[in-house]
């Protein structure tokens, strides 16, 4: 099986796992009530700040300055495709997320230890970070040829998209169904456009 047939099979299961949540969020309530309490009796300075620089440098923002300067050093150095794979990507992604926090409204936590304008369901931070360093594992891995190169940076993306996702359930901004719908839907976003470059790919 070829990669563009992949990534197509892994949008279409994406997108199955992002409805089954989200029409399903109420299943989710005992789990989003614990990790919610869990997260209100933890009174770790040093861990709370910690989670508020991460969602900061993981804000729609700063992720799209960071987008702007990958897709100019990508467009430099003549990965043209990748270039406006990498920015149009995620475009479309914060569309998408804001379309769907205004059409569900979910109301976020009342415990917030951060102030949010916007609705709960599904966490920017977590789709944007899926599919940001998605993209950067793809486009690394066409990039590096060394194999253990490769494996640590696509652990250390995967980490940061970790991380991001706990510090918006640390800070009280997020329910867990919130961060679980968010990866889904990120992951059939991602996928999705991977697979329709990979066609593109193949008609060039």
């Amino acid at each position: 099986m070829k990669k563009p047939e992949i990534f197509l099979i892994l949008s279409i299961i994406s997108l199955i796992l992002f409805i089954f949540v989200l029409f399903n969020l109420h299943n989710f309530y005992l789990m989003d009530q614990y990790f919610n309490s869990l997260s209100a009796s933890n009174e770790n300075i040093l861990l709370i700040n910690t989670s508020k620089t991460i969602s900061f440098l993981s804000d729609i923002a700063p992720i799209a300055i960071f987008s702007v300067i990958i897709s100019f050093l990508l467009f430099i150095k003549k990965m043209k495709k990748d270039s406006i794979l990498f920015i149009f990507t995620i475009g479309l992604t914060a569309f998408i997320e804001l379309l769907f926090k205004y059409i569900i409204k979910r109301a976020r936590p009342e415990n917030a230890l951060i102030n949010e304008t916007t609705f709960s369901f599904p966490s920017g931070h977590a789709i944007i970070a899926v599919v940001f360093f998605g993209l950067l594992i793809y486009i690394l891995a066409k990039n590096i040829n060394s194999k253990k190169a490769r494996i640590i940076t696509s652990f250390i993306c995967i980490m940061s998209i970790f991380l991001i996702a706990i510090s918006r359930i640390i800070l009280n901004v997020h329910w867990f169904s919130d961060i679980l719908g968010a990866f889904f839907l990120g992951e059939f976003i991602l996928f999705l456009l991977l697979w329709i470059n990979g066609l593109s790919n193949k008609v060039i």
